[in-house]
């Protein structure tokens, strides 16, 4: 047997295996399933993204595509497909959990505003000051007196502190 070239052995492959699609009629196809990133998870002999269990895929494992659902593989074939557990879009998730924080929050502030005026409404006082021993006396404005009451008010204050004149 003649040597021959690497390139001549791939030509020769290459014709073997058209040959042998033209007698088998069927055109050997794999799609592969990929992740969020682009990597390759598995493929199926499938043209499309169709997943079925009981379809033929390599390697085994167990795999999660980008939408969520997970693909178990034993044995080269599919064995079960799971359906993501939430189909509730993450943002609407959200939205909907800020609501429910923002409803709360609203009540406690409604209870907390309740207290307050009940605090309020406590505070009242029936204080009322005692009656002061020290009083300061009134003295009426000038020319309400007579001069001689005056002059009796002076000599009574200089009797009290002791200043009379003699």
């Amino acid at each position: 047997m003649a040597k021959k070239t690497k390139q001549e052995v791939l030509n020769m492959a290459a014709n073997f295996l058209k040959g042998l699609k033209n007698v088998l009629g069927t055109q050997a196809v794999n799609y592969d399933h990929t992740d969020a990133d682009g990597n390759v998870l598995f493929s199926t002999e499938a043209e499309d993204d169709t997943l079925e269990v009981g379809m033929s895929a390599t390697p085994d494992g167990t795999f999660e595509l980008p939408d969520g659902r997970t693909v178990v593989i034993t044995d080269g074939v599919i064995s079960e497909i799971q359906e993501p557990a939430s189909t509730e879009d993450p943002d609407e998730q959200e939205v909907e959990n800020l609501r429910t924080e923002n409803e709360n929050l609203r009540n406690q502030l409604a209870e907390a505003a309740n207290v307050i005026e009940e605090l309020q409404a406590q505070l009242s006082s029936n204080y009322k000051p005692a009656n002061s021993s020290r009083t300061t006396p009134v003295r009426k404005p000038a020319g309400t007196q007579t001069a001689e009451k005056e002059e009796q008010l002076k000599n009574d204050l200089r009797e009290r502190h002791g200043l009379n004149k003699k």
